[in-house]
């Protein structure tokens, strides 16, 4: 389940690495120990959102992409931070359950979704 919404341009600020979906479905996958090692260095503070990013897209989801784990930052404080557009997007909605487990589902739900609309590949969060 989705719903469309159109969002400011916001600043996201953490932990990135470069990786592939490819890669992510082997041992050598980057982005769940990139979540342990956001976790651990305990980069969460406050109360901004913590999200994952994903952005920088090669071409689309088969080719290689910039993830980035870390908070929502205010303007004044986005040097250093990723910059996600201001535009409308597709918003879904997940279950509780576990995070691994429900991020794949939704994944999945994008996937679909993308067969039927233009997905523009700028930024996923």
């Amino acid at each position: 389940m989705y719903d469309i919404v159109i969002l400011q341009k916001q600043w996201i600020k953490g932990l990135s690495v470069r990786t592939t979906n490819e890669m992510e479905q082997t041992n050598e996958r980057k982005i769940a120990p990139l979540w342990q090692q956001f976790f651990t260095q305990q980069l969460c503070g406050g109360h901004a959102p913590v999200i994952g990013l994903y952005s920088d897209y090669e071409k689309d989801e088969n080719g290689a992409y910039l993830f980035t784990a870390g908070q929502l930052v205010d303007q004044q404080l986005a040097q250093d931070a990723k910059e996600i557009p201001g535009s409308t997007y597709a918003r879904f909605q997940t279950r509780k359950g576990p995070i691994e487990e429900v991020v794949f589902e939704t994944w999945q739900q994008i996937w679909s979704w993308d067969q039927r609309y233009l997905r523009t590949y700028t930024g996923d969060f």
